[in-house]
């Protein structure tokens, strides 16, 4: 791990990065812009399951039962590989059922080694703490309504942000090994957790996308002055020319 105040050093030639794992008090520190996006909890382990191909019998077992005999084997996408052997897979092999048991709280919360159905309230209010720390929270579900603070914080060009529709790469296969609807019932009640994280969090996200809006706004206020007084001189300038040259 590189800390955040190596990253943000006057040595450092990095100018962007990406944490795909648990956040810890190393990833804040003065001098960097944080971002994050939540999912909504449901949507996101569907995805998991259907996509990474755990084995979602597995997965629930060690769910109900509140203890992982051995890790649920899942068989997420590998990189490629240019030897003989078979190649890593992206996540190791005992991140299992951290995924569908308050995913976002456990990487928020320094909770992800927590064992199955451990996660509490300490930990969401440690995540929820987390979360206001970032200059940004954004929404999948909500994701072009955010884009703002996208332009405001990070002065990104949200243009060539595309706005159509989502789109699944392989929706019969998301069908065939999503978890049911029984499965989603005892799915929704593990993850109340979470579920109240992804509510806390749509707030922050809103709050901040209007405070994005409102200086954007100010900032185009202040640049259309600065146009039209430019233009104003510009015009004075001509006039003087016109006059001089009539003068002549």
């Amino acid at each position: 791990r590189i800390p955040c105040v190596i990253r943000t050093s006057a040595r450092s030639v990095v100018t962007w990065s990406a944490v795909e794992r648990e956040v810890d008090d190393n990833d804040f520190c003065e001098g960097a812009l944080l971002g994050t996006m939540l999912r909504e909890p449901l949507g996101a382990l569907q995805s998991v399951v259907a996509f990474d191909r755990y084995d979602k019998k597995a997965i629930m077992k060690t769910l109900k039962t509140c203890n992982e005999v051995a890790p649920a084997k899942h068989y997420m996408y590998k990189p490629p590989w240019n030897v003989t052997s078979d190649p890593p897979l992206c996540l190791p092999a005992w991140d299992t059922y951290q995924h569908f048991d308050n995913f976002a709280t456990r990487s928020l919360g320094n909770a992800y080694a927590a064992p199955p159905c451990r996660v509490n309230r300490t930990h969401l209010d440690r995540a929820k703490l987390r979360l206001k720390s970032m200059d940004v929270v954004t929404i999948l579900e909500e994701f072009n309504r955010h884009l703002p603070q996208l332009e405001n914080v990070f002065g990104w060009n949200t243009t060539f942000v595309p706005s159509g529709k989502a789109a699944n790469r392989s929706p019969k296969r998301y069908r065939k090994l999503a978890f049911s609807v029984k499965d989603l019932r005892f799915l929704k009640g593990l993850n109340a957790i979470d579920i109240e994280l992804y509510i806390f969090g749509m707030s922050l996200a809103h709050k901040l996308t209007h405070k994005a809006q409102h200086t954007l706004s100010r900032i185009g206020d202040e640049q259309s002055v600065l146009t039209a007084s430019q233009n104003a001189q510009n015009e004075v300038g001509e006039v003087k020319a016109m006059r001089k040259l009539a003068t002549n």
